[in-house]
């Protein structure tokens, strides 16, 4: 069992860790195997985007918001979070095509 542990793998582990949750809790609440988890955790594959935005709103430091948002930004979608003109705009291009909200 090989570990290729990426900053976004250890964002994951980071969050599962702090919540205090198992691979088999974590996969729950993603809708995934615990053994999904686990990969994601080795670094051999990576969340899809709804799974990605699932961990986001589990993520609390730098270093768990970081990665994820980055691996989104590398699959066209972006978050924007704050208040006023700015709150909650999220672009995500699902098949070519932006949406906003």
């Amino acid at each position: 069992m090989t570990i290729h542990r990426t900053s976004l793998s250890a964002a994951i582990l980071s969050i599962r860790t702090r919540l205090d949750i198992s691979q088999a809790e974590l996969g729950k609440i993603l809708s995934v195997w615990p053994n999904t988890v686990s990969r994601w955790e080795r670094g051999q594959v990576a969340p899809s985007p709804w799974q990605l935005l699932n961990l986001y709103r589990h993520a609390r430091t730098e270093e768990e918001l970081g990665p994820i948002l980055q691996t989104l930004g590398s699959k066209g979608i972006a978050l924007k979070m704050g208040a006023g003109a700015e709150a909650h705009e999220i672009s995500i291009p699902p098949s070519g095509e932006a949406c906003n909200v």
